[in-house]
């Protein structure tokens, strides 16, 4: 019995070793291709394709890359160069990819900008993340305008409101009333307190940016019972807590002053709704 455990000690030993051998032999192996690989050429850079830019330089995404014509794809890591390229203020996201014909392609995906902020002759331009991606000397059409922000705020690249938790909940929850936010010209924040004005010139008080769920809601069934009853509103204010506040203007046609205002506390509920 012991001479049989022996022996079967001593084949176990020899299978473990040439398992070894193997796997040192394959390291080696692939170690000498990869060297002479490296040697050829093969994994130098031929030539560099950009897809998806139409803002961005490609000049820009290429420097930022750190890709040259002729060096080797692995002289910087894969990772650092995709984080480079997104820290252009237009790129949000990107890949890159490499061919057997040694042709890198860098796709990237731009962020679109959906506000803007005057200050003084430059429009800053802001996408859904709240990053500054791009400053213009005139206004894009059809941007909502934003008000009330720090102009020492406003630097190319930079994220607002990394720190106002409330602040930027209302304005994702702005984007994602995308019938509302598409109808709005502009929209005011200052000291914790939100004024938006739409394109029929409505100004919307929301006052804090608190119970926004109760607040959009109501201000649908709002503008949509405006909308049905052709009436002229001046003013929806939601500042003064759960009761809505809607200021209509009157239509003076029997020949008073036609200056005066007809004003009035619509207080709507959601049962009256």
């Amino acid at each position: 019995m012991n001479n049989g455990n022996r022996k079967k000690k001593i084949i176990k030993r020899r299978k473990k070793r040439l398992l070894i051998r193997k796997i040192v032999s394959i390291i080696i192996l692939f170690s000498i291709i990869i060297f002479f690989m490296l040697k050829l050429g093969v994994f130098n850079v031929r030539s560099i394709n950009i897809k998806g830019a139409s803002e961005a330089k490609e000049s820009e995404i290429i420097k930022k890359s750190e890709f040259k014509v002729g060096e080797n794809y692995f002289s910087v890591n894969k990772k650092d160069r995709i984080k480079n390229i997104n820290n252009i203020p237009i790129i949000k996201t990107s890949k890159i990819s490499f061919s057997l014909s040694r042709r890198v392609t860098i796709s990237v995906y731009e962020r679109k900008p959906i506000l803007q902020i005057e200050n003084y002759m430059d429009y800053y331009l802001l996408d859904d993340e709240f990053r500054i991606i791009g400053i213009k000397n005139e206004p894009l059409q059809n941007i909502v305008e934003l008000t009330g922000i720090d102009e020492k705020d406003l630097k190319l690249g930079k994220f607002l409101y990394a720190k106002d938790d409330q602040t930027k909940n209302f304005i994702k929850k702005l984007f994602d009333e995308k019938e509302i936010f598409q109808n709005l010209k502009s929209v005011n924040i200052s000291s914790n307190s939100i004024r938006c004005i739409n394109k029929d010139n409505i100004e919307i008080k929301f006052g804090e940016p608190t119970n926004l769920d109760y607040k959009f809601k109501m201000l649908g069934q709002v503008l949509e019972d405006i909308r049905k009853t052709n009436k002229r509103a001046t003013l929806i204010d939601m500042s003064k807590g759960d009761n809505i506040i809607v200021e209509i203007e009157s239509d003076y046609s029997n020949g008073n002053d036609k200056n005066d205002k007809d004003n009035f506390d619509e207080n709507l509920t959601e049962s009256e709704n």
